[in-house]
C-alpha cells in the first residue's frame, strides 16, 4: 500500500512551486493560475489557494 501524502495549505502550495521555478499569472476567487517561465508554450495549471 502506498503512503498517504500530507495535507498541505494552498499558501505552502504557491510557496513551494514558486521554488521550483513557477509564477502566478492570474488569480480569481480562490484558484490562482501558474507557468513556468522557461518552458513556452506550456500549458497553465491552475490551483486552488485555500
Amino acid at each position: 500500500m502506498t503512503p498517504k501524502l500530507p495535507v498541505v495549505s494552498g499558501q505552502e502550495l504557491i510557496r513551494a512551486l514558486g521554488k521550483f521555478g513557477y509564477v502566478a499569472v492570474r488569480q480569481k476567487g480562490s484558484m490562482s493560475v501558474f507557468v513556468t517561465p522557461p518552458m513556452p508554450g506550456a500549458s497553465p495549471s491552475p490551483f486552488p489557494s485555500q
